[in-house]
């Protein structure tokens, strides 16, 4: 008779077997029972698990579990025993088990935009965009495509990340119904290799407790019902009912927050909670009952899960949806979709009840889609590679032929001919794609050497040009525009249905040629501008081609109404390429640059010929750039080639004058920054300097405590200390400027320097330009706003050098000197002594924030890539207007304090009461007044409100100077006009001996409100600016054709009369209706 412990250690795949289960290999080393997916078998660890029923255990388990499903009779452990004993089954061989496959995110280069996933969980699942964006931007959740078979389809990916938040596992969510692929009717489905115990989990704020869902969904669901109530939290979705992930997740947490001395190792984590509730007392007398709660589905399953934890004495907090007695089973997605669905019958219209979302009762949110309670299967295998996009496949119905005709060398495509494109669709779809984004409204110009000169080749790559490439005209079932344009999307987005197709004689070569056709855009390619000697190219009529360096591939050129264009795509046969060497025409390419979307790319350089990387080809473009030269030249010929000839400078003459102006140009800037050079900073160029006889390196040349600038200002000899009129002067203490601070890196002597600049902002208009620079700099410190406005106060945007290079692809400019700001660096505190680092209690090294100058360069120092509109820039508008008082009216109420208009608002422009924390606002006024009584009242509501008098009375820090100053720098900032602030009261401050002091707090107090203002309605005016950009393109139709009606039904003389009234309307300071 075999022992227990042997009976455990036979197969259970083999068991499995026997019991007559049908079973699917999902991974490695795990199987699911096709009649139950959440059923899983584990060979290496010899185990089950059934995560819809919450049960799992050995070999002996399975075989009472199993039984009773199939015969309906229970099986005791004695009876499970015998069963055993009875058969015949392998041992466990774990040594043959193989290793545990790696993840791989497979999925990432098949990510694509978020738009089919995002109606998916609004419409289908009734999530808000709110909440999708909050896990969006968690990294959680994102879109691809995946390919089953044949089969592409989007999917949801929810994806579980480690601690350093790189993706160690996923599980995937069908959007579109296949229920000939699935019998729930969309994908539901682990990737391969996940990590099975950590789940797709986000954190908010610092976590101290723990809320686990059964699926990412329910997760989601559960936070838009709860988000106003969740702080200092970790979601967990589990992907079943499985208590390895609660257990993880408890494990890593406490060890975390320290309560743990080590981290549990990894292959503890999934018992470490059973053992600590056996063997501690963290759980017990009701302790820590509050780490987990378990937002389950509120069903037999998810009670059943409840209660084997607490039989397990762990404590947790049990948070299930509510459901009717005539319910089986209630998730949170149910829930929030029926709380919707509530909200919408009490009102009979869309509310913002629940996530701010406008619910749409027939979208059909409320369909049978419920949240399963066991994880999904594991895919079998990893999917292959495949295009991101839809893969390209021609199929053609033959229902209709070419309204033309056929073209000259074309046929309709034969069964043959189909299978052949079909072979090469891939690269067709690739070319097609690469020509939009590269090539497709652009000129490209080839700029080669013929023999003395410098010679220019202009093609126009029209998108149209494309198909002519390819051999291929498409016959579709409806009338296309444009059907050449047509086609080359069709084909980059995968569409390859159409009613026929034609093809030409040379068809099967371009297929081959056109993923070569980018190796005609290389500098080692040839040139050849004269081609009527060559008779197939005479009866191709071009006049010009571009060969390949190893001779495989031509395009040539035609021209039509003084434009080159390309007009076939061939391999060169052996004759042909024989025919074109014996030319001797074959001229080298020193440059390639594409013009497109008004911009100028270089498309490769010749190194061996060209020594500037093309920048005197770049200027002749540039230069040409809003012209057309060679159109209307009388020597156009040649495939479109502007031939030298006596009247006109050839190229190379054009080359050389450009480097010899670029060279000029360069001499004459040293000759000016040299007779501008004030190297000791004293207000006295060098140049003037060495002629006066005074050092041009020391800013006191006599040593007298007086700068040779004001000696010279004062009549007295700088280079002689006992000139008579040197004692009349008075005396200060030598002070630098802050360009020798920042070039004797003086930080201290820096730092008192702007703290005695203070003093300047008691007057009004200096006050005022500082705040100007702040609206710029709203997230910089004091400090540093103070540095930029003395060293270049017309700075708008400032970077580092490599910062400019590498996230904003511009380049500083040669001879540009930089500016200098402070930056935090972190220091170790050494003994003064020993010069050793300094340790704590805990034996760690000391450590305390210091700052550093650093150099920076403002965007007018720059060149390169247009940098991205800011969000901020208003065109003065109404719209604008509107939406910046929307968003300033949303920031407002999302902190409490509701905005309100009325006629009485105390004989001033409005209000916030204390009392009623509210702010009102006088009607009538002008857009940008209005706004900017806003602004002063929302700065008054966060700064002056009734916890914060409490805490801090305002003693000379007047409250109106803070909301004042916040006001005109947030108006500022919006390009509002300010002209009419006024801050002279200001000067009454100097009399105060704490005047200063209480000034440079005030200065702290409205630089962070006034960044916390800014911030907060830049993100909330992105939401209504994307809303301007999506708008519906039906309505807008609407809109015009509602116009356009009322235009016509306008007597003639109201429309003079509503002229005279819009120009009226059109002045600055119109009224906002609001």
């Amino acid at each position: 008779m075999a022992s227990i412990e042997e009976l455990k250690a036979l197969s259970i795949l083999k068991v499995a077997e026997s019991l007559g289960m049908s079973l699917q290999r999902t991974g490695s080393y795990t199987y699911t029972w096709e009649e139950h997916d959440s059923f899983t078998i584990n060979v290496r660890e010899n185990y089950f698990n059934w995560f819809a029923r919450s049960n799992g255990g050995d070999v002996i388990k399975m075989v009472q579990v199993v039984q009773e499903e199939l015969t309906g009779e229970k099986l005791s452990f004695k009876q499970a025993k015998h069963f055993l004993e009875e058969g015949s089954f392998d041992v466990v061989d774990v040594i043959n088990v193989p290793e545990k496959e790696p993840f791989s995110y497979y999925l990432e280069p098949y990510e694509t935009k978020f738009i089919e996933a995002r109606e998916y969980l609004k419409d289908v699942r009734g999530l808000s965009d709110e909440t999708i964006d909050f896990f969006v931007e968690k990294n959680v959740l994102s879109q691809a495509t995946k390919k089953t078979g044949d089969y592409y389809e989007p999917v949801i990916v929810f994806k579980s990340l480690d601690n350093q938040g790189e993706v160690i596992g996923a599980s995937l969510q069908g959007i579109k119904e296949n229920h000939d692929l699935y019998e729930r009717g969309r994908l539901k489905q682990i990737m391969r290799a996940s990590d099975g115990m950590t789940g797709m989990h986000v954190d908010i704020g610092t976590p101290k407790r723990l809320v686990f869902a059964e699926a990412p969904i329910d997760l989601m669901s559960y936070y838009e019902l709860h988000k106003d109530s969740l702080e200092d939290v970790r979601l967990v979705a589990m992907d079943g009912l499985k208590e390895s992930t609660v257990s993880r997740h408890v494990a890593e947490l406490l060890s975390e927050v320290g309560e743990l001395d080590d981290e549990v190792a990894q292959e503890k984590k999934s018992s470490f909670l059973a053992k600590t509730a056996k063997l501690s007392a963290f759980f017990k007398d009701g302790k820590h009952q509050d780490l987990i709660t378990l937002a389950v589905d509120n069903d037999e399953a998810g009670h059943a899960f409840i209660e084997r934890l607490t039989n397990k004495e762990i404590g947790l907090t049990p948070d299930l949806p509510p459901r009717l007695e005539s319910q089986d089973k209630m998730d949170w997605n149910d829930y929030l979709k029926e709380s919707k669905e509530k909200a919408l019958d009490r009102s009979q219209e869309p509310l913002n009840n629940i996530g701010g979302e406008l619910i749409n009762r027939n979208s059909g949110y409320l369909e049978g889609e419920p949240s399963r309670t066991a994880p999904q299967p594991e895919e079998s295998k990893t999917q292959p590679d495949f295009p991101a996009n839809v893969q390209l496949y021609f199929n053609i119905d033959r229902s209709k032929e070419s309204s033309v005709g056929l073209r000259n060398g074309y046929h309709y495509a034969t069964d043959k001919d189909l299978r052949y494109l079909n072979r090469y669709a891939e690269e067709f779809q690739k070319s097609a794609d690469w020509y939009l984004n590269e090539l497709a409204d652009s000129k490209v110009t080839y700029f080669y050497q013929d023999k003395e000169d410098v010679q220019m080749l202009q093609v126009d790559f029209e998108k149209r040009h494309w198909m002519h490439l390819t051999g291929i005209a498409p016959v579709y079932h409806e009338w296309a525009e444009n059907l050449s344009e047509q086609f080359i999307e069709d084909v980059a987005s995968g569409k390859g249905d159409f009613a026929n197709l034609t093809v030409g004689v040379g068809f099967r070569d371009k297929a081959k040629l056109l993923p070569m056709l980018p190796e005609i855009f290389e500098s080692d390619s040839f040139v050849f501008d004269d081609l009527s000697s060559v008779e197939k190219m005479g009866r191709l009529d071009v006049s010009s081609a571009i060969r390949s360096d190893d001779k495989d591939i031509l395009l040539a050129f035609r021209t039509d109404d003084n434009s080159t264009f390309p007009a076939t795509l061939l391999k060169p046969s052996r004759t042909l390429n024989i025919e074109l060497d014996t030319l001797n025409q074959e001229k080298t390419i020193l440059g390639v640059f594409v013009e497109k979307d008004d911009s100028i790319k270089t498309m490769s350089i010749n190194p061996e010929f060209v020594k500037d990387n093309g920048q005197a080809m770049l200027d002749i473009l540039r230069q040409n750039k809003d012209f057309e030269p060679f159109k209307d030249e009388p020597n156009l010929q040649n495939g479109g080639l502007a031939m030298a000839d006596n009247n006109e400078p050839n190229l190379r003459n054009r080359f050389e004058q450009i480097l010899r102006e670029d060279e000029e140009k360069k001499q004459a800037e040293a000759r000016k920054e040299e007779l501008e050079r004030d190297s000791d900073g004293d207000g006295i160029p060098d140049e003037v300097e060495k002629a006066q006889g005074t050092s041009p390196f020391n800013a006191d040349t006599d040593g007298d405590g007086k700068s040779d600038q004001e000696e010279v200002s004062y009549g007295s000899n700088p280079i002689d200390s006992n000139h008579p009129n040197n004692q009349n002067q008075p005396s200060p203490e030598p002070q630098k400027s802050v360009a020798e601070l920042i070039q004797a890196k003086d930080s201290k002597g820096l730092s008192q320097l702007l703290k005695d600049g203070v003093k300047d902002y008691f007057q009004s208009d200096t006050y005022k330009q500082y705040l100007t620079t702040m609206s710029k700099f709203h997230n910089y410190s004091p400090r540093n706003i103070q540095l930029i406005l003395m060293q270049n106060p017309e700075a708008s945007h400032v970077a580092s050098f490599k910062k400019w290079k590498d996230e904003f692809e511009r380049s500083v400019n040669k001879g540009e000197k930089s500016l200098r700001i402070f930056a935090p660096i972190t220091l170790k505190r050494r003994d003064p002594k020993t010069n050793e680092p300094l340790l704590d209690e805990n034996g760690n090294e000391q450590t305390f924030m210091s700052f550093k100058l650093v150099p920076v360069f403002d965007v007018s120092q720059t060149n390169g890539k247009e940098l991205p509109k800011p969000i901020y820039e208003l065109e003065g508008t109404y719209e604008d207007y509107g939406n910046l008082y929307k968003s300033a009216k949303e920031v407002s109420e999302a902190n409490g304090v509701p905005l309100s208009f009325s006629k009485d608002t105390k004989g001033s422009n409005g209000f916030y009461s204390v009392t009623n924390n509210e702010i009102v606002i006088k009607q009538g006024m002008s857009e940008q007044q209005t706004l900017k009584t806003i602004f002063h009242e929302m700065a008054h509501s966060d700064l002056h409100n009734m916890e914060k008098l409490q805490e801090t009375p305002l003693k000379r820090s007047t409250a109106e100077l803070q909301a004042e100053s916040v006001a005109f720098v947030v108006a500022s900032h919006y390009g509002l006009d300010t002209s009419e602030y006024s801050f002279g009261y200001l000067a009454t401050w100097t009399d105060d001996p704490n005047g200063l002091s209480d000034l440079e707090g005030q200065i702290k107090i409205v630089q962070k409100e006034a960044d916390s203002l800014i911030s907060r309605i830049d993100k909330t005016l992105e939401k209504y600016k994307t809303k301007e950009l999506t708008k519906d393109p039906f309505q807008e139709k609407l809109d015009r054709l509602k116009n356009q009606s009322k235009e016509k039904s306008v007597d003639p003389k109201e429309k003079e009369q509503a002229k005279d009234a819009s120009k009226k309307e059109q002045k600055s300071d119109n009224e906002m209706n609001l």
